[in-house]
């Protein structure tokens, strides 16, 4: 098993202010032997990078810290990716931003 560093994003900085360094990476072997830290991470998906160029991002507003903020919803199969997972997809040029979305 091996997993190849691909590159680093730009930071991005979520809602309530936590600061995120995405790294690229490949990920060869078996995907079960993944251990995120549950306290961070509610889920991995494993969603194919020709997957993320097909799906058509949507927006959608959403009540935070009582502060009404709008994201990028990707479907995908039956997983919903939106918030900082959607804009780092953005920003990877992964895919386009939905209509209405700035």
């Amino acid at each position: 098993d091996r997993t190849s560093i691909l590159g680093r994003l730009n930071r991005k900085t979520s809602v309530d202010g936590i600061s995120v360094i995405p790294i690229l990476g490949f990920l060869e072997g078996r995907k079960g032997d993944l251990r995120p830290n549950a306290s961070e991470i509610a889920e991995i998906i494993f969603m194919p990078v020709e997957s993320t160029l097909a799906c058509m991002a949507s927006a959608f507003d959403f009540n935070i810290f009582g502060i009404v903020k709008r994201s990028a919803l990707f479907r995908w199969r039956h997983h919903k990716v939106w918030g900082l997972t959607a804009e780092i997809i953005l920003s990877a040029g992964l895919s386009y931003p939905p209509a209405g979305y700035t």
